[in-house]
């Protein structure tokens, strides 16, 4: 839930793909603070998306935390399972409770969902 009268509309309601360090870069941008040239920042400034004048700011959101990993591009959801070291694919438009894995049926998208992951994470290492 965001709230800024005169910014975004009273009661309005966005289906962008946005995540939380998407603030950061909202922050910046509301402020005028130029973003930082020396790091990568994985958030987009998500104001356009939330006033209903603009799309996601996102092609794909990716995740890695430890074991765990995820890619998101529209309503395409990867992740990857820990416990059996294997992708798994849901389609979030038909199946929000992901019940449904589609890796058999959807191989081509699942490899190129792998691949957009494979070259994110590469371009994420800084350290």
């Amino acid at each position: 839930t965001m709230r800024w009268p005169g910014k975004i509309r009273a009661g309005s309601i966005s289906d962008a793909m946005l995540w939380s360090p998407d603030l950061l870069s909202l922050c910046l941008a509301v402020s005028g603070v130029p973003a930082p040239t020396d790091r990568i920042l994985d958030g987009k400034n998500p104001l356009p998306a939330l006033q209903g004048k603009a799309p996601s700011p996102h092609e794909y959101l990716a995740f890695e935390y430890r074991d765990y990993r995820a890619l998101r591009r529209g309503n395409d959801k990867l992740i990857f399972d820990r416990k059996d070291n294997q992708w798994h694919l849901y389609d979030l438009e038909k199946d929000i409770g992901e019940a449904s894995d589609l890796i058999a049926e959807e191989p081509v998208l699942a490899a190129a969902l792998e691949a957009l992951f494979a070259t994110w994470r590469e371009g994420t290492k800084t350290f």
